[in-house]
C-alpha cells in the first residue's frame, strides 16, 4: 500500500486541509498510539475516511501530537500519492 503522512503538535481545534492531488484516497487523523498501531498493521482508531472530493477537512478534538495519513487503500499496488496538507 502507498501511504504518506505529516506529523503536527497542535491544538485541541486545530484543522487541517488535505489537498488530493493524484486522485481518491483514504484520509485519516490519528493521534500517536493508533498512527503506531496502524503502520505495525494492527486495528486502529482514526477520524477520516475514503474521499474523492477535495480539499479534505479533519480537526482534532485534543490538544498533542496529530499525524494526518494518506492512503491508497490498495495492500497489493504502490502507487504515487500526491498530496498537500496544512494546518488551519
Amino acid at each position: 500500500m502507498a501511504c504518506c503522512h505529516w506529523e503536527f503538535e497542535c491544538e485541541a481545534g486545530t484543522r487541517f486541509e488535505i489537498e488530493l492531488r493524484s486522485g481518491p484516497m483514504n484520509v485519516l487523523l490519528m493521534d500517536g498510539p493508533n498512527f503506531t498501531a496502524y503502520c505495525d498493521g494492527l486495528e486502529c482508531y482514526a477520524f477520516g475516511r475514503y474521499y474523492d472530493v477535495t480539499p479534505v477537512v479533519l480537526q482534532a478534538p485534543h490538544e498533542g501530537y496529530w499525524y494526518v495519513v494518506v492512503d491508497n487503500g490498495n495492500e497489493e499496488e504502490l502507487g504515487d500519492i500526491d498530496a498537500y496538507v496544512q494546518a488551519l
